[in-house]
């Protein structure tokens, strides 16, 4: 399975529809929140699209 991996930049995910800001993304990385959607590649952090649209629809109903 291969993942689209998402760079923690606002122009980045706002391109790949995802509506939160990068501040509060490190917000819940730090508290240990929805770790699922997260992946570090060398240093970098990345937000994993597939897990993201998993997220949503279990906590928002399906995704439009």
């Amino acid at each position: 399975m291969s993942w689209t991996l998402i760079p923690m930049k606002n122009e980045d995910l706002q391109r790949h529809g995802i509506p939160v800001k990068v501040h509060t993304l490190y917000s819940w990385r730090k508290k240990r929140k929805n770790m699922e959607i997260f992946t570090k590649v060398g240093r970098r952090v990345f937000i994993v699209k597939e897990k993201w649209e998993e997220l949503v629809e279990k906590g928002f109903g399906k995704v439009r």
